[in-house]
């Protein structure tokens, strides 16, 4: 899979908003 961990950050970024 590519960008997993990206994909984690970006949900993680989102639930900081």
């Amino acid at each position: 899979m590519v960008g997993t961990s990206e994909t984690k950050l970006r949900a993680n970024e989102v639930s900081s908003r």
